[in-house]
């Protein structure tokens, strides 16, 4: 049977192109739309995952404007005190930045690193640069994982004071714990010095390449951990870049309290509960996916109306050749089954086809969260949908055909070619 199933298939080459050619749009389309739709509920998830508080109680503030912005460093110094002295209230806030490392900067091990893993990127041009991120102790006591306050304490050794790093696993080979780092070429943290205390954990759950929210271009694996300087907790640089990610967990409804504190301040913010942000992330995106499902849906049924008539023209000019082949031996049933295989066999293909295109299309992402969200949810919850899309394409495609077959009677196919 699977030799006449591509005998066929070649001498209707014409039709199986045409049939491979629709399927394989429609399947990526299809594909792309249930990765986006499926990805979002796991980009929730993840989000849901990375804070250790409920989410009602935890908060997001994000700044529109400040009065002055030459003293903005000290004004969210202050807000952040403020928040932090009211009760069961932890209030903290990241940057990540670019830095040098005096250290690093002749290390070839480093530089090849780093060129590997910023290819394509902002930094792709200085390998030489290190990606940190700096922060308020207090924000681990927000975030899941086994990191805490108490791991970023400062260090003295030998006589001095140092401030605590922690390095990615993919430095591992290039540095070791206890190893110095002076920052460099850098107007606000030069000379500042820090101590490689350890590595960090695969089990980390923090602003990674796992990060929902900021989507960063790298890895945590490649990046630094560093708690803000005393400096950079009153540096108005630093601390207007960190807008948008600094977060409170509350115990109490803060909302009100905070903004008339940070407009004595002369910063005007909003605060939202991460419940809330999920919820406007989600009616936002919702109207986005209603789009991308319409226009699948659309060239779906587009394709099977022409996968249909094709087939069924098809079925009514061979005729004669079913009238050859039953004189032959071979029965009705046999016919059937071979044109079941015959399209089964193209969709999956297309499948196939669909499949890797949207593979190559997400993991070539510059995007490492990107890459790690989609490409996990392509090959999980999609894979499935597009399997049991291939199985419902094939029979609605099939229906019209196999029931113009059905009814011929083999008697008058041999007696109309004879």
């Amino acid at each position: 049977m699977m030799r006449n199933i591509f005998s066929s298939m070649w001498h209707n080459k014409l039709q199986v192109l045409l049939i491979l050619i629709l399927s394989t749009i429609a399947f990526v389309l299809a594909l792309l739309t249930l990765t986006n739709s499926f990805a979002f509920n796991t980009q929730i998830s993840m989000v849901e995952d990375m804070f250790s508080s409920p989410l009602d109680k935890t908060y997001r503030i994000d700044v529109s404007c400040t009065e002055n912005f030459d003293t903005s460093g000290v004004a969210f110094a202050e807000l952040k005190e403020f928040i932090n002295q009211q009760g069961n209230t932890v209030c903290g806030a990241y940057d990540q930045t670019g830095a040098y490392f005096d250290e690093l900067q002749g290390n070839q091990e480093y530089i090849a690193l780093n060129q590997k893993a910023y290819a394509g990127t902002l930094y792709a041009d200085n390998p030489s640069i290190a990606e940190v991120i700096f922060f308020d102790t207090e924000i681990l006591n927000l975030m899941s994982g086994r990191l805490s306050q108490e791991d970023f304490q400062p260090v003295e050794q030998n006589g001095e004071t140092y401030l605590p790093l922690y390095a990615g696993k993919d430095f591992k080979g290039v540095m070791s714990v206890g190893d110095v780092l002076t920052i460099s070429r850098d107007n606000i943290r030069n000379g500042t010095k820090y101590i490689v205390k350890d590595f960090l954990p695969d089990d980390a759950k923090w602003f990674d390449d796992s990060d929902p929210i900021t989507m960063p271009v790298t890895s945590l694996n490649h990046k630094f951990l560093a708690p803000f300087s005393k400096i950079d907790k009153t540096d108005s640089m630093t601390q207007q870049s960190t807008v948008g990610k600094i977060f409170i967990v509350s115990d109490n409804d803060i909302k009100d309290s905070v903004s008339k504190k940070a407009l004595q301040l002369g910063i005007k913010l909003r605060v939202t509960s991460i419940s809330d942000f999920i919820e406007q992330w989600k009616e936002d995106n919702n109207q986005i996916l209603k789009l991308n499902f319409f226009l699948a849906v659309v060239v779906l049924i587009c394709s099977a109306i022409s996968m249909i008539s094709t087939l069924c023209v098809t079925v009514l000019l061979k005729k004669k050749e079913y009238g050859i082949r039953i004189a032959f031996g071979t029965t009705k049933r046999q016919i059937i089954l071979s044109l079941c295989f015959e399209i089964l066999i193209l969709n999956v293909i297309a499948g196939a086809i669909a499949f890797t295109y949207s593979y190559f299309k997400y993991a070539n992402s510059l995007i490492s969260s990107f890459q790690e969200i989609y490409i996990k949810t392509l090959c999980s919850t999609s894979l499935i949908g597009l399997i049991v899309l291939i199985i419902f394409l094939v029979a609605i495609v099939l229906l019209i055909p196999v029931v113009i077959l059905a009814r011929y009677n083999p008697a008058e196919l041999v007696k109309e070619e004879s």
